[in-house]
């Protein structure tokens, strides 16, 4: 998966597609309020990068709190070090 395509996801994940805005921005006050949701995607992340944080969010999504789910994946992909080599950004 190319720089634009994980760009395009995160932005899918991360946009309200009715506002145009994060459903929500990463903050270091809301980092630890789902560990056990970014511990989940951290592990995903080191078997398939920055590609399997995504498709694990996309599992997730339809059994976890998705304000919850946000904010782990907000405080993941901020944190992920491949994330800022490849200047994606984080909404």
């Amino acid at each position: 998966m190319d720089k634009r395509e994980l760009q395009e996801r995160i932005d899918a994940a991360l946009i309200n597609p009715e506002t145009g805005r994060p459903w929500q921005r990463y903050s270091p006050y809301l980092s630890t309020v789902a560990n056990d949701l970014q511990i989940e995607l951290e592990s995903a992340g080191r078997d398939g990068g920055l590609e399997g944080i995504l498709d694990r969010f996309d599992g997730l999504l339809s059994v976890a709190d998705p304000f919850l789910l946000r904010v782990a994946l907000a405080t993941v992909l901020y944190h992920h070090p491949l994330r800022e080599t490849l200047g994606l950004r984080v909404p």
